[in-house]
Parts: C-alpha cells; sequence; structure tokens
C-alpha cells in the first residue's frame, strides 16, 4: 500500500489524472451494478408512460443498456464532487474481493433495496462495510445528484436516438419529440 501510494505521488500530473479517473468510473460501474441499475433502468424504460412507437423504441433502446458505458459516464461527476484521494480509497474498496464476491451474491431484481436487504449474513456484512467506509457517502451523494439523473437521462437519449438511427420513421419521430439531433 505505502509503495503505492509513493509512486503515485511520484507519477506525471497527467498520469495522476488518468489513474483518477480509472478509479472513478471503476466505483461508479460497481455501484450501478450492486444496485442493479441495468435492471431497474430497463424495466423503467420497458414499462414507461410512453405508448405506442415512442414505447416500442424507448423498449428497444433499453435492449442495449450498457450499465458499464453509463458508469464510464458518471465517473468524472464523482470525481467532480469528491477528492481524488477519496475516491481511490472507494476504488480499493471495490476492488477487495469481498466487494466481488458481494456483487456475486446480489440477485438480479427490479428493486435493488430488497434484493441487498434479503442477502445472507456473509454478504449483507460486506455491504455493511462497504458502506460504512467514509468515501461512499460522496459516492452515494453523487448518485442521487441532479447531475447524476442528467447524466443518465443524456445516456437514455442517446441510447434511444442510435437503436433507432436505421429507421427514419422512428428517428423523425424522436426528434419531433426533441430527443434526438439533426
Amino acid at each position: 500500500m505505502l509503495l503505492c501510494a509513493v509512486l503515485l505521488a511520484a507519477a506525471p500530473p497527467g498520469a495522476q489524472a488518468a489513474t483518477a479517473e480509472a478509479d472513478s468510473v471503476a466505483v461508479m460501474r460497481y455501484v450501478l451494478k450492486l444496485f442493479n441499475a441495468r435492471a431497474v433502468i430497463t424495466a423503467t424504460m420497458r414499462n414507461g408512460e410512453q405508448s405506442g412507437e415512442m414505447g416500442a423504441m424507448m423498449r428497444a433502446a433499453s435492449e442495449h443498456f450498457d450499465v458499464d458505458a453509463l458508469g464510464s459516464a458518471m465517473g468524472p461527476a464523482l470525481l467532480a464532487q469528491m477528492p481524488a484521494d477519496q475516491v481511490r480509497a472507494c476504488a480499493e474498496a471495490v476492488r477487495l474481493p469481498e466487494s466481488a464476491s458481494l456483487l456475486a451474491a446480489v440477485p438480479v431484481s427490479e428493486d435493488p433495496v430488497s434484493a441487498l436487504m434479503g442477502l445472507p449474513p456473509v454478504p449483507r456484512q460486506a455491504l455493511e462495510a462497504l458502506f460504512q467506509r467514509p468515501c461512499m457517502a460522496g459516492v452515494v451523494a453523487v448518485m442521487n445528484s441532479a447531475e447524476a439523473s442528467a447524466i443518465a437521462g443524456k445516456y437514455g437519449k442517446a441510447l434511444a436516438c442510435e437503436a433507432v438511427s436505421e429507421d427514419a420513421v422512428a428517428l423523425q419521430v424522436l426528434r419531433d419529440a426533441g430527443q434526438c439531433a439533426r
């Protein structure tokens, strides 16, 4: 651990920034997976209030949802809100074997809170230990922020536009709704 700190301190600023960005992306991807973001968001897209052709397009877009891509988009928001050393502490925590085991133990569910609360004792203790780390409060704050919602919304809109990019009629419907750039 000390060796890593020394090497990081000696690294040129560009390398430190790249490491901090990679750490923030790793943390956001992990937390999104832990909270079943794919299941929750695709269910929301599939079951949304959109009907007809717009609803069909949203459902098609949900098939292409990628939690890693969303985590990559949200990583910079985390880094903007938390010092790099706190982001690094969270990244180290999510890279622990216990965190990998915890992630594997969480069942896929559209109700992530119930899924997490229903974990057996060992993974539940790992979950509690993870979220008792001081850095995780900042992660949760970012996840619940207006900025994160805006990033997710922008990602979803881009996904819908991409899903219908080969269908001129469907693309025009989205453009008419103000969803896709011309």
